[in-house]
C-alpha cells in the first residue's frame, strides 16, 4: 500500500507531475493506493499543470476505487474554533 498524504499542499512541477504519472501507472492495479489532499479532482488540472495527464492519472486512480470526500471542517480547523471558544469565555 502507497499513501500520499496533502497531495496539493506543495507546489508540483512539470518533471515531479510526470514522475508522479509514471509511479501510478506502474503501479496501477497492483497496489492499493491511498492519497489525501484538498483539491477535487476539478483543481488536478491546475495542481499538475497539464489537463490531459490530470485526466489519464485520474483515469487509472479512479478505476474500481473508493472515493471518499469529506466536506466538514478538518480536525485542527474545528479543534481551533474550540480552542477559540473557550478562550472567549
Amino acid at each position: 500500500m502507497l499513501v500520499i498524504d496533502e497531495l496539493g499542499y506543495l507546489p508540483v512541477g512539470k518533471v515531479e507531475a510526470n514522475l508522479f504519472f509514471q509511479l501510478i501507472s506502474h503501479l496501477y492495479e497492483s497496489t492499493s493506493v491511498v492519497i489525501t489532499s484538498n483539491k477535487g479532482f476539478d483543481g488536478w488540472a491546475d495542481l499538475l499543470g497539464d489537463s490531459v495527464l490530470a485526466t489519464a492519472l485520474l483515469d487509472r486512480l479512479t478505476h474500481r476505487c473508493q472515493v471518499l470526500s469529506f466536506t466538514d471542517d478538518s480536525y485542527r480547523l474545528a479543534h481551533r474554533k474550540e480552542i477559540f471558544k473557550q478562550e472567549k469565555s
